[in-house]
C-alpha cells in the first residue's frame, strides 16, 4: 500500500477496558479511575472508568510533541462496595480522527 503524506487531525481518544470484578455480589460499578498526563498543564487529569468504551473529547493535551500518551490506573472501589479487586483482560487507548 502506499504511503498516505497527510496529516492526521485527531478527534478524541477511545478508552477500552474489559475485565471481571472480585468480590462477594460484585456488580458492575465504577472501576476506579484513569489518569491522563496533560502535557500542557503538566498534571495529571482523572476520569472515573467502568467497563466498556469511553470516549474522552479534547485530547490533544494529552499527546505529546512525540506521539507520547502517558496514562495510570487507580483501583478504586465505592465505599459500600463487596468489591475486593477488579481482573483487567485490557486497557488501552486508541486515537480516532480522519486523514487530509
Amino acid at each position: 500500500m502506499p504511503v498516505h503524506t497527510g496529516r492526521f487531525l485527531l478527534e478524541r481518544l477511545n478508552l477500552h477496558v474489559d475485565g471481571r470484578l472480585r468480590g462477594p455480589g460484585a456488580t458492575s460499578s465504577p472501576l476506579g479511575e484513569v489518569s491522563l498526563f496533560n502535557w500542557r498543564t503538566s498534571e495529571w487529569d482523572e476520569y472515573t472508568i467502568n467497563f466498556g468504551a469511553q470516549s474522552i473529547t479534547s485530547p490533544l493535551r494529552y499527546i505529546s510533541g512525540t506521539g507520547d500518551v502517558r496514562m495510570r490506573y487507580t483501583f478504586r472501589p465505592q465505599v459500600n462496595s463487596s468489591v475486593t479487586a477488579v481482573d483487567l483482560s485490557r486497557l488501552d487507548v486508541t486515537p480516532t480522527g480522519v486523514m487530509r
